[in-house]
């Protein structure tokens, strides 16, 4: 099991910050929050919504913020994040960034939500394929199997997969939506650049963090063998693009709650990708960069993460 820290209550209000800054908002009041004082991520601190509107603190049965859980030895990893809210799109004075990634906009998450720490592997998918939820066997490129991210799946096959997941388990996995994969990627690092670790395209920056066409020997590799981001989470740039829930449109994840924003009736309709590959230069690997493939499309450098919506407490809103 991996194990990396949850961010600070600190970085959380430093991020709140540069969110306000960015839009010309006021300062947050200084509210006066227990869990804040005990040191404890808070939504409310986090988000600088404080106010008579505020919905009862959210609880799960199980789950806790920052704790990572696994539902079996061959399922995803699991990490809880905070509820919280971002710039959703490309960073003003971002060089690379085109016309889909813009207009940047304010997004705010209202629950928290699980998160697989990698991309699903092809010994989880395999997992998958031995019980009968999927019959789809994707090929390895002669690269193997095991830790490496799965490849040659389409949105269908990874539809199918959250499907399997959600009847094993008893819970309710998923796609991420494209807003909640942009806000993980994030790491609730402070937005001031193009990247969660500034705006240094420098090899040695993105090396440390990601698989590209510049250090991966143009393959795939094992997952997590890159320095995790703020969350903990591994992979979010780089080594495989990865399968969102949302339907491709000019402007992506346009919905303020992060909902998914748009989703077509017709089954040929583009679905995005988000992340970037061991095949994509460094232009390419950048939290707001966003691509679509017709969702029956299979390639060897995509691959699928998955997401899990946390039941509430008993009376919980």
């Amino acid at each position: 099991m991996m194990s990396a820290s949850v961010p600070t209550l600190h970085s959380y209000a430093q991020y709140l910050a540069s969110i306000r800054q960015a839009f010309g908002l006021p300062a947050a009041p200084q509210a006066a929050d227990a869990a804040a004082s005990a040191g404890s991520p808070s939504e409310r601190a986090f988000t600088g919504c404080a106010g008579a509107a505020d919905p009862a603190p959210w609880q799960s049965r199980r789950y806790a913020v920052g704790q990572r859980f696994q539902h079996g030895p061959h399922l995803p990893e699991m990490l809880v994040l905070p509820a919280g809210a971002f710039c959703m799109g490309a960073h003003p004075l971002d060089p690379d960034a085109v016309s889909d990634e813009r207009p940047r906009h304010a997004v705010r998450l209202h629950r928290p939500f699980a998160i697989g720490c990698t991309p699903v592997t092809f010994d989880q998918w395999d997992a998958c394929l031995a019980a009968g939820g999927t019959r789809h066997r994707p090929p390895d490129a002669s690269w193997g199997r095991g830790a490496r991210p799965v490849i040659h799946v389409n949105w269908f096959d990874a539809e199918e997969y959250v499907a399997w997941l959600s009847r094993e388990t008893g819970e309710r996995y998923r796609l991420l939506t494209e807003a909640e994969w942009e806000y993980a990627c994030w790491g609730g690092a402070p937005q001031h650049g193009r990247f969660p670790w500034g705006d240094d395209y420098g090899l040695r920056q993105l090396h440390q963090h990601a698989w590209s066409a510049g250090n991966s020997g143009y393959r795939s590799h094992p997952v997590a063998q890159k320095t995790a981001n703020g969350f903990g989470l591994h992979d979010m740039l780089g080594n495989v693009w990865e399968w969102v829930a949302d339907h491709y449109a000019r402007h992506g994840g346009d919905r303020p709650d992060g909902a998914v924003a748009h989703r077509s009736a017709s089954r040929s309709a583009s679905c995005v990708i988000r992340g970037g590959s061991w095949l994509d230069a460094p232009e390419h690997i950048r939290p707001s960069a966003r691509r679509s493939h017709q969702p029956m499309h299979r390639a060897y450098h995509l691959g699928l993460r998955v997401a899990m919506d946390l039941p509430p407490a008993s009376g919980s809103a």
